[in-house]
């Protein structure tokens, strides 16, 4: 055997080895008992790997051929993958598999059940990036969702809330005197950065204001729309919203947030009575959640009520109401849907069949 075919068969062997498992093989691994076993593989792929591969899903899917399983099954294999790399990476690793699922989910059919499957993909996984605090790639896949279906307000709910999240960040701290000359660098760096958070509310303001057009009785677009209205120095109209919440048919957590949202404006407003009439109110739609009694405890104190605040600040500590703490929907908020993120893709995976 010369030496150019001595190397031929060493060539074809080494390829033998390296070839991937089928999609096929890949799929009934990852719908049956090998779940985490695969997961962990595919997230190990280099990035050639990964797109060639979405490169030969793609053109099967364009030629109608058969994948060995459903697509939206290839979408919830790479986007475990990626939650287990970020989960690796301290949850800001590579978005390498989680691009790959994106590029998959574009391609599920648009009749209603592929379009149901693929709107709350994108709700779910932005919203897991918006948990990590990572506006960026969350308003991408939001802005991505919207193209795809621009009449649907929980989407611009989402998206408001990302731009409500970022208009939220407290304020950078001031230069210290030394540096802060009029006119310096410093002071326009930091007006500049007022003036941008307060257009990010703004955004979301606009985006509540739509959706609640689109589907009047959502209360979560009521809700945060009452929100940023306050941040915006619209206190009355905050108000007014948060009656509107009210009024209709609400659960434990927007009732409770919407009387907290209340006490706030009535106590920025000068009308502490009144706060703590709402703050109240909070404690008693939700009486383990903590923020609601430091709110209290909080008002009661600017009204010189010392027992009546220190006795509220004591029940806020105890030990039974920790756990209440830990869920109160006050410290969720900022992030959206993002409590939501676990039971989305559960869902999604038992529609895709795994």
């Amino acid at each position: 055997m010369g030496l150019s075919s001595l190397y031929a068969v060493c060539l074809v062997g080494a390829v033998a080895a390296e070839t991937p498992l089928s999609l096929a093989d890949l799929l009934e691994r990852y719908r049956g008992g090998g779940r985490e076993e695969v997961v962990s593989e595919v997230a190990a792929w280099p990035r050639e790997r990964v797109w060639k591969h979405v490169e030969r899903v793609q053109g099967r899917v364009q030629g109608k051929q058969d994948l060995g399983g459903p697509l939206t099954l290839v979408v919830m294999l790479h986007t475990d993958a990626a939650l287990l790399d970020r989960a690796r990476r301290r949850a800001f690793g590579s978005d390498l598999q989680m691009e790959a699922a994106r590029a998959f989910v574009r391609l599920v059919p648009a009749d209603p059940v592929g379009a149901s499957f693929a709107r709350r993909w994108y709700l779910g996984v932005a919203s897991y990036e918006q948990g990590l605090w990572d506006a960026g790639r969350a308003r991408s896949l939001l802005e991505e969702a919207r193209r795809r279906f621009p009449q649907d307000a929980e989407l611009l709910v989402a998206l408001g809330s990302v731009d409500e999240m970022e208009g939220s960040l407290p304020p950078p701290s001031p230069p210290p005197p030394a540096v802060a000359r009029p006119g310096g660098i410093l002071v326009r760096s930091y007006d500049a950065s007022a003036r941008d958070r307060r257009e990010e509310l703004m955004k979301a303001e606009e985006s509540y204001r739509q959706a609640l057009a689109l589907e009047p009785g959502l209360g979560e677009a009521r809700l945060r729309h009452a929100r940023v209205l306050a941040r915006l120095g619209e206190g009355a109209e905050s108000l007014a919203e948060l009656g509107r919440v009210l009024e209709g048919p609400v659960d434990e957590r927007a009732r409770y947030l919407a009387h907290l949202f209340a006490g706030h404006v009535l106590e920025e407003g000068g009308r502490p009575e009144e706060a703590v009439a709402a703050y109240r109110r909070a404690v008693e739609a939700a009486p383990r959640c903590q923020a609601g009694r430091l709110a209290l405890a909080h008002a009661l104190d600017g009204l010189r009520s010392q027992e009546g605040a220190a006795l509220v600040l004591l029940q806020a500590i105890t030990p039974d109401d920790a756990e209440g703490g830990r869920r109160d929907p006050w410290w969720t908020y900022p992030f959206g849907q993002a409590d939501r993120v676990g039971s989305i893709l559960d869902g999604l995976r038992r529609e895709a069949g795994q």
